[in-house]
């Protein structure tokens, strides 16, 4: 960053984009607040470059969500959400309602919301974006199924689990046409599945899915990864209860 700040100058597009790329490197390091800083400095550099556009450039909204998913992932959800509705705004005014860019800024609005415990919020954003992407992508498109995904997430932290099921089985399916059977996505779907019916106490169902979670995370992630663990710890507990108390 610092040869490309010496040959281009402090606010080149090139100078935000490592600021940016640094972000991302503090993000999975799980320093927050370096990574803040890192986009806060990419971003103040791209609304100098594009202030004849008045802000309105997709470069903004790239920097305003990532801010966004900082400080979400910091657990401060009132800054992502002020951030996230920014770059929403900018995407809209750039490629319209119906984009699947927008589509996706509004994912991350209600991903927020539900990380906020705010779900009938997030449920409105996350079918807004499903409406979006059926449109723009097709019903079958990956994008679709994540959206399916969210939904059926916020259902299910409202306590509507035969809804969220639903949804989830929706998503899954999408996701092993266009993803294959065995892709980390669908273990990630799988496990959630399986929470749903554990939480209905179904848990013949719920060991079945979380089963499938575990042998395709295992194979595709490894043994070690966190999210082969957590699969695996979910499967422990409802085996335990049928153990315990039957299915």
């Amino acid at each position: 960053m610092f040869t490309t700040q010496k040959v281009y100058g402090p606010d080149h597009a090139l100078v935000a984009s490592d600021l940016g790329n640094l972000a991302s490197a503090w993000d999975a390091l799980g320093d927050f607040d370096k990574a803040i800083q890192c986009s806060e400095q990419a971003l103040e550099i791209e609304k100098k470059l594009h202030d004849k556009e008045n802000g309105y450039h997709p470069n903004i909204a790239r920097y305003l969500n990532n801010l966004g998913s900082s400080w979400e992932a910091k657990g401060d959800f009132e800054p992502a959400i002020d951030y996230y509705g920014k770059a929403l705004a900018i995407i809209r005014a750039v490629h319209g309602d119906e984009h699947p860019d927008t589509a996706a800024s509004l994912n991350n609005l209600g991903m927020a919301y539900d990380a906020k415990g705010e779900y009938e919020e997030a449920v409105g954003f996350f079918e807004k974006a499903l409406e979006i992407d059926k449109e723009a992508l097709g019903p079958d498109h990956p994008n679709v199924g994540t959206t399916l995904n969210n939904l059926a997430l916020a259902y299910n932290s409202m306590g509507q689990h035969e809804k969220a099921i639903r949804l989830y089985k929706q998503a899954l399916a999408i996701k092993e046409k266009a993803l294959g059977k065995d892709d980390p996505e669908v273990a990630a779907t799988l496990n959630n599945l399986g929470t749903a019916c554990y939480l209905l106490k179904k848990m013949d169902k719920a060991v079945g899915y979380l089963a499938q979670a575990c042998v395709i995370a295992r194979a595709k992630l490894g043994e070690e990864h966190p999210d082969t663990q957590l699969y695996k710890q979910n499967w422990k507990e409802a085996h335990a209860k049928i153990k315990t108390n039957g299915s």
